[in-house]
């Protein structure tokens, strides 16, 4: 299954400065702990669902791939395995790392994990809370902290909306077929915020309103409004498609276009038969501003620190773009407010990942301390300094 990483092995890490050996077993390790079913179950396509980049899992890309950055990506992933070998809650991040939702998170957690204990703090992943488990703790001149990290995606092909949308249109396609529906219908989602939708709640939502269009088979427009949003199922109009200045944060195209009797597919007909035709999504988090989309997400992760006593929030806001992270003054707002309704947490982090000259990711950002007994700034601005030049793929050297 993985050839061409025993044929591209030796060029591979002479480049990233890893010795053959090193490399290879990095692979086995993360392939050994990913375990051989979940390979598996990678490597087959479930019969009728809907697939796209968003829906396949990027370690499987990775491990699968012959570019730089998918060796990096392993490597990467190999090397927190590595590090953290001997706490006992790694059996839990390894769970989330199998989750294609859940995997860019984890890694970012495992990241900031890897670069405090790199500064000096004393790390143990998934602590208890109050409320179930931090992301990790780290014990800073004898006082423990319980850190939660979290961010807003920045690659469109990865994101919330894009992963919700195929997940929705794989449920309208599965719905219509078991109701027997042939006309074309497309289907129009409007959420507040796809990186908070249930996804259960949208397929429920998607059953109850394609059962509704089957009882009424006159009507040729329907909308609902559920708890995950509002929901419009309609005729599909003679050869519609989003256009530049749509409202649709992304869309997709499904159905099936039987091939052309002489098997050419440049014979082939492509107009899509079959019930559905466009699925659309509006994720309205999008358009709205950026210092309220992080209010929103700060308190999100503070509900995890609730009882906590001095927790640690940090958030990753690359993706709302350069203008929000340089604009110091313009955060402090959104700070103060957390502050006075807030407790638990009392030190947030707004941070940025630029990647570093070895190619892995750094860390850079804004720390607000907002009580006396918060994690001290000086840390913070320790954490930064000697990441600046650390090397992840120190960990496998040992291997």
């Amino acid at each position: 299954m993985f050839a061409h990483w025993m044929r591209f092995a030796s060029t591979s890490s002479m480049r990233v400065g890893l010795e053959t050996a090193a490399l290879m077993r990095a692979h086995d390790v993360v392939c050994s702990t990913m375990g051989w079913r979940w390979l598996e179950d990678q490597r087959r396509t479930p019969s009728g669902r809907t697939r796209s980049i968003a829906d396949s899992h990027p370690l499987y890309i990775a491990l699968n791939g012959k570019t730089d950055g998918c060796v990096a990506e392993v490597l990467r992933v190999a090397a927190y395995l590595f590090a953290f070998r001997d706490d006992p809650q790694l059996r839990q991040a390894i769970a989330t790392l199998r989750d294609a939702g859940k995997y860019d998170a984890t890694l970012f957690e495992l990241d900031l994990a890897w670069k405090f204990r790199n500064a000096g703090a004393d790390v143990r992943l998934f602590p208890r809370t109050p409320n179930g488990s931090g992301d990790f703790s780290a014990s800073i001149r004898g006082k423990e902290y319980i850190v939660e990290s979290s961010g807003f995606r920045s690659d469109t092909l990865r994101d919330d909306a894009m992963s919700l949308l195929n997940a929705i249109a794989a449920s309208f396609v599965a719905a219509t077929r078991k109701s027997g529906i042939s006309k074309p219908f497309s289907l129009e989602l409007d959420v507040e915020d796809a990186s908070l939708t249930s996804r259960s709640s949208a397929h429920a939502a998607v059953k109850e309103i394609v059962q509704a269009l089957y009882r009424d088979r006159a009507a040729s427009h329907i909308v609902r409004v559920f708890d995950c949003g509002s929901i419009a199922v309609r005729s599909t109009l003679p050869g519609e498609g989003p256009t530049g200045d749509d409202m649709w944060t992304c869309a997709v195209r499904i159905g099936k276009a039987p091939i052309a009797k002489s098997r050419i597919l440049g014979a082939t007909s492509y107009a899509i038969e079959g019930a559905g035709c466009w699925v659309y999504l509006r994720d309205r988090s999008a358009e709205s501003d950026p210092h309220e989309r992080i209010r929103g997400k700060l308190k999100n992760e503070a509900r995890q620190l609730s009882g906590c006593t001095d927790g640690v929030i940090v958030l990753d806001i690359e993706a709302l773009g350069a203008d929000v992270i340089n604009d110091r003054d313009g955060l402090l707002p959104v700070i103060e407010d957390f502050r006075r309704n807030h407790h638990s947490t009392t030190g947030v982090a707004l941070a940025v990942q630029p990647e570093k000259l070895n190619g892995q990711p750094g860390l850079w950002g804004h720390y607000f301390s907002l009580s006396e007994t918060a994690m001290p700034q000086s840390f913070w601005s320790r954490v930064i300094d000697l990441d600046e030049s650390a090397d992840l793929l120190t960990t496998l050297r040992a291997l």
